[in-house]
């Protein structure tokens, strides 16, 4: 007789006890890697609007210290030839980015890995939502208007307004309006350039946008001084 012959294979009893610790375990590890796995997203969501910054200031450099525009409110995900008032066309020679033909190209840095299950909720990709705005202050209710003009101009007025130059910023900014978050007059600290959108700020977007915020408790900002920072969905809403 072979030596394992005779050996026995575990019990009922010990293979569900083997099974609820395998289940104890996973349910301490889901919400650690859930936790890790947003902390990803928003990580790359930030760094993905800091290049965009860093983007705008390097073509500011190349053209007389005027920002990329005029650029319409809703950032299109498309690098496209005939998409010539997006953004990212104005600056896909500083981000690496290649050169634009008919052939639509979806740039990663316009993907924000957090709005992936919201869009497979509408059964869409990431890049058939409009996942983020210009700060656009003729789309904005008169107490939101920090702005004057918009940055990046506004290519969905007729004419198509302009883009601010870097040295107008500061008197492009409306003294009078004090509804920002810390309840003052606004700087540039405190205006958004590119925000991300959801319909949690508006009811009235004419794109298609993700039901709720990306990262849950906070948006994803550039604003004028052009640092990246948090903000309260609450904050700077539409209507």
């Amino acid at each position: 007789m072979y030596p394992w012959a005779s050996s026995q294979g575990f019990t009922l009893i010990e293979l569900l006890v083997v099974i609820a610790i395998i289940c104890i375990l996973a349910g301490l590890l889901m919400p650690a890697v859930s936790t890790a796995r947003r902390q990803s997203n928003d990580t790359k969501c930030i760094s993905n609007l800091r290049q965009l910054g860093v983007g705008i200031l390097a073509y500011a450099t190349d053209h007389d210290s005027t920002l990329p525009g005029p650029c319409p409110t809703g950032m299109g995900t498309t690098l496209s030839s005939s998409a010539k008032t997006q953004l990212i066309y104005f600056l896909q020679p500083y981000l690496g980015l290649p050169k634009p033909t008919t052939t639509a190209y979806h740039p990663e840095i316009l993907h924000c890995p957090a709005a992936d299950a919201l869009a497979a909720q509408k059964g869409l990709q990431w890049y058939n939502l409009t996942l983020m705005a210009a700060y656009a202050n003729n789309t904005l209710p008169p107490s939101k208007n920090y702005m004057s003009k918009q940055a990046l101009g506004d290519s969905d007025s007729t004419p198509a307004l302009p883009p601010l130059r870097l040295g107008s910023i500061f008197a492009a900014i409306n003294p009078a309006v004090t509804t920002t978050p810390g309840g003052s007059a606004a700087t540039p600290s405190e205006i958004p350039v590119i925000r991300e959108i959801d319909g949690s700020l508006s009811t009235t977007w004419p794109w298609p946008v993700a039901a709720t915020p990306f990262h849950g408790d906070h948006e994803n900002c550039l604003f004028l001084d052009w640092h990246v920072g948090r903000l309260n969905p609450a904050d700077y809403k539409v209507n």
